[in-house]
């Protein structure tokens, strides 16, 4: 079983060095013009440059970090709200499946049950 390779004709490896050399020689000369320009500025402006631009950058890093808290806040008020809808969600079928009394309905039968309780104490002590 042989596999069919994709092989490049000799012209389109010439052409792909040409390209590539052409691309090396221009870059060494952008690093070039680039060091003479260093050179001739002088090193305190060099660092000046420096010193301004790690300004520039922390400033980014500060304002990028602000973003990040903000947009993490507004996740986890997301993530929050949807696990507290997903709990009431299931705990109200829960309480529908096991047929228990919710909270709310046991307290006010409760209080029912004390109103009774005291009405009917208060009968007892009359007809006494």
């Amino acid at each position: 079983m042989t596999s069919a390779k994709s092989r490049l004709s000799f012209e389109e490896v010439r052409e792909s060095v040409k390209r590539v050399q052409h691309e090396g020689e221009r870059l060494v000369g952008r690093i070039r013009r680039d060091a003479r320009s260093l050179v001739e500025r002088g090193p305190r402006a060099t660092v000046r440059e420096a010193i301004a631009d790690v300004g520039r950058f922390r400033t980014d890093v500060r304002a990028r970090a602000a973003s990040a808290i903000k947009d993490l806040d507004a996740q986890r008020a997301r993530v929050s709200e949807a696990v507290d809808a997903l709990r009431e969600r299931v705990l109200t079928g829960m309480v529908q499946r096991l047929n228990v009394v919710p909270r709310s309905e046991f307290d006010n039968l409760s209080r029912r049950v004390d109103r009774l309780e005291h009405e009917a104490a208060s009968r007892k002590e009359q007809a006494a």
